[in-house]
């Protein structure tokens, strides 16, 4: 049984790039944690995030996080996580399906990570026994594989893969299918789901 630890920046402060604004990004935040919170495999969900305002619907014990950065969060995260196995998912998958996450999850694999659509990012960190280095940022799937991780490889039909980082993304995962709070936020938008 897993501990899962979701690192989520402020919704306000979050995806500035991407200009998706703070109802967004909650929602996007609420349907990642809520998809993982209903994986049969995980015991205990950990969101460390510096502004716990948002954090009203979702399945989860929500913990400020003392260091800055993506990185900083995790790190926080795993010294009250309560032991391994630990895995890390972001907190920008609206479309993921607990049925994918469980799928994964429960593979023989001591120490793992799923890269994004692209092959270049991370959208799961997980160890079952050893200590677990979350080394996230821009080109971070080669790093986690550098550091000893395994590859598991998905099907691009698996929602594990639907990560936002781009406008596009965000279209792809709402043709995927995303979870009820995004769409009420793109349906509040005037944007078609």
């Amino acid at each position: 049984m897993w501990n899962v630890i979701i690192p989520v920046r402020s919704p306000s402060t979050g995806k500035t790039r991407l200009s998706l604004g703070a109802a967004m990004n909650a929602a996007l935040a609420t349907d990642t944690v809520n998809a993982v919170a209903a994986t049969d495999c995980v015991t205990k969900v950990l969101v460390f995030t510096d502004d716990a305002s948002w954090c009203e619907d979702v399945a989860a014990t929500i913990v400020l996080q003392r260091r800055t950065g993506l990185n900083g969060a995790i790190r926080d995260a795993l010294e009250v996580a309560g032991g391994y196995p630990c895995a890390v998912v972001p907190g920008d998958m609206p479309a993921l399906r607990a049925t994918d996450l469980n799928s994964v999850l429960t593979l023989p694999v001591p120490k793992f990570f799923v890269s994004d659509r692209a092959g270049t990012g991370t959208v799961l960190l997980a160890s079952r026994l050893a200590p677990l280095t979350p080394l996230f940022g821009v080109g971070s799937a080669s790093r986690h594989a550098a550091a000893g991780f395994e590859q598991v490889l998905v099907q691009q039909s698996s929602s594990l893969q639907c990560d936002v980082d781009t406008l596009a993304d965000l279209a792809a995962a709402v043709r995927f299918g995303v979870g009820s709070a995004t769409s009420t936020v793109l349906r509040d938008q005037g944007v078609a789901a």
